[in-house]
C-alpha cells in the first residue's frame, strides 16, 4: 500500500480569537478577553500553506482522503516548526 501524498508533520503556533455572546459592560468584555490574545499550538500533517492560510489534517488514508482539518488564517500564525519531514513514498506492508 502506498500513500499518495507525502506531507510533513508540523507544529503551528497561532493567536486565537475570542467571542462573548451576551449583554455585558465594556469592563466585563475587557476582563473576559484578557490583556492579550490566547496563544495556541496545533500539530498535524501540513495539508496546505500559502499566503492566506495554513491547513493541518490529522489523518490520511491510502486512497488520498484526509480527515479532521484545522484551517488557520496566515495573519494569526506566529511560527511553523517542522516536527518530521515529508516521508518518501514507500510501500507499506500490512
Amino acid at each position: 500500500m502506498t500513500y499518495p501524498k507525502a506531507m510533513p508533520i508540523v507544529e503551528v503556533e497561532w493567536l486565537d480569537s475570542a467571542a462573548k455572546g451576551r449583554w455585558s459592560t465594556p469592563e466585563q468584555y475587557r476582563e473576559a478577553i484578557g490583556e492579550s490574545p490566547l496563544v495556541c499550538r496545533s500539530a498535524g500533517y501540513l495539508f496546505i500553506k500559502n499566503r492566506v492560510r495554513v491547513g493541518l489534517v490529522q489523518s490520511q488514508n491510502a486512497t488520498g482522503d484526509v480527515m479532521d482539518l484545522i484551517d488557520i488564517p496566515r495573519s494569526v500564525v506566529r511560527s511553523i516548526r517542522v516536527l518530521a519531514p515529508a516521508a518518501k513514498k514507500k510501500e507499506v506492508k500490512l
